[in-house]
């Protein structure tokens, strides 16, 4: 089978810290440089352009929250494998989304939440809380088990990223929040994570290249649908370029992803950097791209605990799922491999890989 993907070094950020009254933090991607200029930290160790906010530290900073190697076992309860087509068929709920599944209705900042606007953040203390911001630029993590919640986060200027948790950092937990592109400018990446453990969960995302670029973590119960490509991106709503660090996972479970662009797909597994090894895909619905998954075959080696189980895929962007169809480079001969109970929206048909 032919890839239908062209092969392209993934971008990767490095952020350097320059100390002072005004800091000024750059980030290097292979020749992209981004200047984002901050303002004043406050005691909790968020820095925001403006206005300089007083965000409290979390009492307590809990262990990394990356899924362990040890998978979950897997529940057709969620699927909706029966469930109409629920996307551009007109089954969708009025608030958007597919009925049933993660939608605009029940993901993102909740209703009645005031927030309070800043332009870039960075947050350089353990166990910080970021709580109701409501972002025109990115968000940069630089300490361990920090808490974004309940926040709304619209690229500006040159930031082509949301959030972006450095190397050497874990346990970001992103929950209740929106991620969007502008539209007029790039977003390459909505949630692109460089170092540990990351959860998220209840989170709107959309007009953007990549949803969330992670090799590791949980990602649960979002709504990522709609993204925006401009000269070079690959979009992939969901995106692991390696396996998981030693002894971790990444688990995708109860989401909605759509791609409703011809490329290059709703949920990818690639080896551009390792051998894609532990991730549970359970209980999403899956539509669209140019194929709908990629399943984690690859050049690095065989992969191996790759499951997808009990998936909904939908025809509401393309009558195959994707493009070109629903699922390439799935390795069904790899150890611990499984592609079990995954079906067709509206009909309950299985769906072979």
């Amino acid at each position: 089978m032919s890839f239908n993907r062209v092969r392209w070094t993934r971008r990767r950020a490095t952020a350097l810290t320059i100390s002072g009254a005004v800091v000024g933090t750059t980030l290097a991607v292979f020749g992209i440089v981004a200047f984002i200029a901050v303002h004043k930290t406050d005691r909790a160790g968020v820095i925001l352009t403006r206005p300089p906010l007083d965000v409290p530290a979390q009492p307590t900073a809990t262990p990394s929250s990356t899924a362990s190697a040890a998978l979950p076992t897997a529940s057709p309860a969620q699927s909706a494998s029966a469930s109409a087509n629920p996307g551009r068929s007109g089954t969708s709920s009025a608030a958007g989304g597919p009925v049933r599944w993660p939608n605009a209705g029940n993901t993102g900042v909740p209703t009645g939440k005031a927030l309070k606007k800043t332009g870039d953040v960075r947050v350089i203390r353990n166990g910080a809380l970021v709580d109701g911001l409501d972002v025109r630029g990115m968000i940069i993590v630089e300490a361990n088990n920090v808490t974004i919640k309940n926040t709304r986060l619209t690229n500006a200027d040159t930031s082509v990223w949301g959030i972006v948790q450095q190397t050497r950092f874990s346990g970001l937990v992103v929950q209740d929040s929106e991620i969007r592109g502008n539209g007029s400018q790039q977003m390459q990446q909505g949630i692109l994570n460089l170092g540990g453990g990351l959860t998220v969960r209840r989170t709107d995302i959309s007009q953007v290249a990549d949803g969330v670029a992670t090799n590791q973590g949980l990602i649960e119960d979002c709504y990522l649908h709609d993204p925006k490509a401009f000269d070079g991106d690959h979009v992939d709503m969901i995106q692991a370029t390696s396996g998981p660090d030693d002894g971790k996972s990444l688990v995708i479970r109860h989401n909605t992803v759509i791609n409703d662009l011809d490329q290059t797909s709703a949920l990818a597994l690639f080896q551009d950097f390792g051998v894609a090894h532990d991730v549970l895909v359970v209980n999403n619905y899956l539509a669209g791209g140019g194929y709908t998954v990629y399943g984690g075959e690859g050049d690095k080696g065989t992969s191996r605990n790759i499951r997808f189980e009990h998936n909904t895929f939908g025809r509401d962007v393309y009558a195959n799922g994707g493009k070109w169809g629903p699922v390439a480079h799935f390795d069904s001969n790899g150890p611990g491999n499984t592609w079990i109970g995954n079906v067709w929206a509206g009909t309950g048909a299985a769906v072979t890989a």
